[in-house]
């Protein structure tokens, strides 16, 4: 009893430790803006640029769980980075499960034992610069992509259950005619809508001043050698040929809010939406009334 007490305290006194740290150098990071963001717009944007699209905590740690023990594991090489790639089953039809940010294949993996018991293939992967797979930095594009040649590399996809960032991708790399990638029924659990939402978000935290978003928005458009408006999930699930879509969202997720949810829906009739409570946005997608939910709904 008194260790566990102790370990707890320990914890506690982590988590408290590494809390004071961050909010430290965030404030770090604001006075910084604030003060050389007027003067050197574009250093500020690039600097600012390279925090928005790093990920934290992208390497793996500790065993693996009985799951992912029983994975194929392969990585295949895509912009010169190895993406780590993990399949369960050999016969039916394959879906494919795409995290979102900062997350990684196996905190997906609650879906694997029920899609392999309906007689379904699974396919999972750690995107780029997160989990085992290498790289820097990444973002939507780049995991739309990736998904994509996964898909590729497979043979094709049927279904994919996706997840935050993951569901955002997905609806991109379908709208996308010259990634050639098409699926069946899409399982969203939350998902981002207008990408202008993420980042007037980042600007806030950052406190960036009003010539640094500029210069930041120019530096994500000449990337994505599209404006910035073009990144709306609700226009672009349009331009797909998904013709079942399910979309989960809790009324609780403090990450996402569910009005963006409401955003899709509204303009893809289609799109069926389903709303829970109390589940969060990232208990969700370990929650068995939620695996069920979306199993049934591939199973439809």
């Amino acid at each position: 009893m008194n260790e566990t007490l102790n370990n707890d305290k320990k914890s506690s006194k982590v988590q408290k430790s590494h809390a004071e740290s961050t909010s430290f150098l965030l404030k770090a990071f604001q006075f910084g803006f604030r003060t050389v963001g007027p003067v050197f717009p574009r250093l500020a944007a690039n600097y600012a640029f390279k925090l928005f699209a790093t990920p934290r905590n992208k390497k793996s740690s500790g065993k693996n769980s009985a799951i992912m023990d029983e994975a194929r594991q392969f990585a295949i090489d895509f912009k010169n980075r190895d993406i780590q790639v993990y399949t369960w089953g050999s016969t039916g039809p394959k879906v494919l499960l795409a995290h979102g940010w900062e997350s990684k294949a196996a905190h997906m993996q609650n879906f694997v034992p029920p899609l392999l018991k309906m007689g379904y293939q699974v396919i999972a992967h750690d995107a780029p610069a997160h989990g085992n797979s290498t790289g820097k930095q990444s973002n939507l594009l780049d995991f739309g992509e990736t998904i994509a040649e996964v898909a590729k590399q497979v043979g094709g996809i049927d279904h994919v259950i996706a997840h935050s960032m993951g569901s955002g991708a997905t609806v991109y790399a379908c709208s996308q005619a010259e990634l050639q990638f098409n699926i069946k029924k899409l399982a969203m659990i939350t998902s981002p809508n207008r990408l202008q939402d993420v980042l007037n978000e980042v600007y806030t935290i950052l406190d960036l001043p009003s010539k640094v978003q500029k210069h930041f928005e120019l530096k994500l458009a000449s990337i994505a050698n599209k404006p910035i408006e073009y990144f709306q999930i609700a226009d672009r699930m349009q331009e797909t040929q998904i013709k079942e879509c399910l979309l989960i969202h809790d009324d609780e997720d403090t990450v996402i809010p569910l009005s963006y949810s409401e955003r899709i829906v509204s303009k893809n009739p289609f799109v069926k939406l389903c709303v829970t409570k109390g589940k969060g946005h990232y208990k969700i997608i370990k929650d068995r009334e939620v695996i069920e939910t979306v199993v049934e709904f591939l199973e439809a």
